[in-house]
């Protein structure tokens, strides 16, 4: 015999280790069977059949509404005779004939009928929703069309007007 003790034999040891911090991670291991796989593997026929059904109405249902889509039910009045207009220079009793005219409701009409061209043209999207509630989005929108077909009409911006009276301004200062 040669001097060495013989150790006592013990059964091999399993030992996780993780892979150092930016090493590149494997891919899952050949033949390994993810949660959602094994669900699917355990669903019976007429589970898969009855999801299958069910899938297939969906996709009626979506194609089918996009060849019929359904009827909306928008109420849009076309008043016939000369548009109402309002501009800047507008009075109190025309911003009110001109809201009556767009069929907004009374408490709209009775809450901003008593402000100029002016004034509404003024107030902000918050402050008309702050007055008007849910319809002040709507009354922000025609006020903000009636405003872009005045610039259109007179052929002047709002920014156009500023910068004319800075010039205006500009001018007198300096002679």
């Amino acid at each position: 015999m040669s001097g060495l003790a013989s150790a006592p034999v013990s059964a091999p040891v399993s030992v996780h280790v993780s892979p150092p911090v930016g090493a590149p991670v494997r891919g899952p291991v050949r033949g390994a069977v993810s949660g959602a796989e094994r669900t699917e593997r355990s669903k019976s026929p007429q589970d898969k059949d009855s999801r299958t059904q069910v899938n297939d109405e969906l996709l009626q249902r979506i194609t089918s509404s996009k060849s019929h889509p359904p009827a909306r039910n928008y109420r849009v009045d076309r008043r016939s005779g000369i548009p109402m207009v309002i501009t800047q220079d507008s009075p109190a009793w025309e911003v009110k004939t001109w809201l009556n005219a767009k069929g907004f409701s009374k408490m709209t009409v009775s809450c901003l009928g008593i402000l100029s061209g002016a004034q509404l043209f003024s107030l902000s999207k918050e402050e008309l929703k702050a007055v008007c509630g849910d319809e002040g989005g709507r009354v922000y929108s025609q006020v903000t069309v009636q405003k872009t077909q005045l610039e259109r009409f007179q052929g002047t911006t709002e920014l156009e007007v500023i910068m004319r009276r800075r010039q205006e301004e500009v001018d007198a200062f300096t002679y």
